[in-house]
């Protein structure tokens, strides 16, 4: 979701994740190890945007959000996030 219509844009919304992995090797090249994962997640966003051309722009954005995730040893519930990035955007 966008609000501004200046060259100062901000922006928030929010997004989800998953994850599977399963992997196996060999241990001592005789015994196959299978190893497996599990991810899922949701998160919000927030940021800001200055287009200093018509098409371009430089942002900055913060995220934050829930994770679950448990693997053959693990299981984990918790608070993913303080997320931050700097972009350089084109639009096309």
């Amino acid at each position: 979701f966008r609000r501004g219509s200046s060259r100062l844009q901000g922006f928030y919304g929010y997004g989800g994740s998953l994850g599977l992995s399963s992997e196996s090797h060999e241990h001592d090249g005789e015994t196959e190890m299978e190893e497996s994962s599990f991810a899922f997640g949701a998160m919000g966003f927030i940021g800001v945007e200055y287009f200093f051309k018509p098409k371009m722009s430089l942002g900055a954005e913060y995220s934050h959000g829930i994770m679950y995730y448990t693997d053959d040893v693990d299981t984990m519930f918790g608070i993913a996030g303080g997320t931050g990035a700097i972009n350089l955007n084109f639009y096309f």
